[in-house]
């Protein structure tokens, strides 16, 4: 079940999985990791297609629920899919310091569910 919330200045959704981690496309054959991509893209454009588009500065705030309490390095679950896939998608100009002003990651816990929430509000 995807949900979408939208006030102007802020809109969130939700993806039924998480990004992959650093190590694991970090890893991978090229090929792999443009398909992997392409598929987080479209994801997000699907999601997203009838949500208005932010223009100027932003900030975006990724939540990362998993299905058990295994310890993650946050650092390992940087966005770039699914920032390459708002911009993709026109849900911002772009993932550059000028545009997100601010991106923040958080790990969470959620029994049996593996789910994302992004949030992006404008400056």
């Amino acid at each position: 079940m995807e949900t979408h919330l939208n006030t102007g200045d802020m809109m969130q959704f939700r993806i039924n999985q998480t990004h992959p981690s650093l190590n694991k496309w970090c890893r991978a054959h090229y090929h792999v990791v443009a398909k992997e991509k392409a598929a987080w893209e479209a994801l997000v454009w699907g999601l997203t297609r009838n949500m208005p588009n932010f223009e100027g500065p932003v900030t975006v705030k990724v939540d990362y629920y998993f299905p058990t309490k295994a310890k993650r390095d946050i650092d390992n679950y940087t966005p770039k899919f699914l920032l390459d896939g708002c911009v993709k998608a026109g849900l911002i100009e772009d993932d550059n310091n000028e545009i997100v002003k601010e991106l923040s990651v958080t790990i969470n816990y959620e029994k049996r569910q593996s789910y994302t929430i992004v949030t992006i509000t404008k400056v």
